[in-house]
């Protein structure tokens, strides 16, 4: 099923593999996948190569681990755009600057880091976030998407620092940093009329209702849900802009 491997980033080819896979239907929603041993044949690399692929797969919700009986293709979330084979910009982009790893990790910690924050938020980090979002509901209405873009990463830092943790704050700036996310097209992931946008700001208007009146697990299963439906949207465009 799978090609063996040559690249030096083998980790994220094999992830961008089973992408491929899933999105052309040869792997499908509750499939089980080939065990650790057998992938690793298949791609021509190590189990600690295979057994990294996995971990950020199962970190992006692509696949889940069911111990004692193997490892499965998840079903999709509806708020989840396709996923497409000209995903593979987005790989080589973040492969590029080394910054798959900083985009898996920020899907692994950033959740735990609104979590925290969510239990310790105060009402005047409620007012600061309320702001960026009434700006984020203009920069739409002017069809800016390059203005939203910027609110997005300012609402999402003006959280962690709502911790009162600098550390935890100055960790989520170096992921987005890394990412490199101010250097992908922004017009391909959300384009004129597109519901993608709209999608991004009723989840932050989601948030911020959560974040006043809900728990900080509900909150922290909310983030995930949100970072992972960002994936696919920008996954599933080609939006490296050279």
């Amino acid at each position: 099923m799978f090609n063996k491997l040559s690249s030096e980033r083998k980790s994220s080819s094999v992830m961008k593999q089973i992408l491929e896979a899933i999105e052309e239907e040869r792997l499908k929603e509750s499939d089980k996948l080939p065990n650790e041993p057998e992938l690793a044949k298949q791609f021509g690399v190590s189990r600690s190569v295979v057994r990294e692929a996995m971990s950020g797969l199962v970190a992006m919700g692509v696949v889940k681990r069911v111990p004692g009986n193997g490892t499965f293709v998840q079903q999709r979330e509806k708020s989840f755009a396709p996923m497409v084979a000209e995903s593979a910009s987005f790989w080589e982009h973040l492969q590029g600057a080394g910054s798959t790893d900083a985009y898996i990790a920020r899907l692994i910690i950033e959740p735990v880091i609104w979590e925290y924050a969510a239990g310790r938020i105060e009402p005047k980090n409620l007012r600061s976030l309320k702001t960026i979002f009434k700006k984020m509901q203009n920069a739409i209405r002017e069809n800016d998407h390059n203005g939203y873009r910027e609110l997005d990463t300012a609402f999402h830092l003006e959280l962690a620092k709502s911790s009162g943790n600098q550390v935890l704050f100055e960790i989520l700036k170096n992921f987005i940093n890394l990412t490199g996310l101010d250097r992908f097209d922004i017009g391909k992931i959300w384009p004129s009329n597109s519901i993608s946008i709209n999608r991004s700001l009723d989840d932050h208007r989601e948030l911020l209702q959560m974040l006043e009146s809900g728990t900080p697990q509900e909150v922290r299963r909310k983030l995930e849900a949100h970072l992972r439906a960002a994936f696919w949207e920008y996954g599933s465009k080609n939006i490296y802009s050279d």
